[in-house]
């Protein structure tokens, strides 16, 4: 029971980390625009990759309640494995450019 009301509460959680790494990106990507245009491309295009990371973690999130429910399909396990995966790598990849980004922002700005 209180693992079904966690996931619930995480679609919450879902949308609050995908805004904030998507809405970091694209202010990274402005200001480094003006030094590193391909870097800013690459920011804008990974703002919006992290819906697609929110899409997979819901797809988990179910996986996981049918899971709960009792459902003995062996897909379950197999969709919650392949769509945590995926989440995963596309929020480390949002992590990693802003982090890339903020350090090359600070060592250009110090010049």
């Amino acid at each position: 029971m209180i693992l079904g009301i966690i996931l619930g509460v995480d679609y919450l959680f879902i949308i609050l980390y995908a805004s904030t790494i998507s809405l970091s990106c694209l202010l990274l990507a402005r200001k480094i625009s003006m030094v590193f245009p391909h870097a800013a491309n690459l920011g804008i295009f990974i703002a919006k990759i992290q819906i697609i990371a929110a899409l997979c973690d819901a797809t988990e999130n179910f996986a996981l309640i049918q899971l709960l429910l009792g459902s003995d399909h062996p897909h379950w396990p197999v969709i919650a494995l392949w769509m945590a995966l995926i989440k995963f790598s596309l929020i480390g990849i949002g992590i990693l450019y802003i982090i890339i980004t903020s350090l090359t922002l600070l060592i250009t700005s110090s010049k």
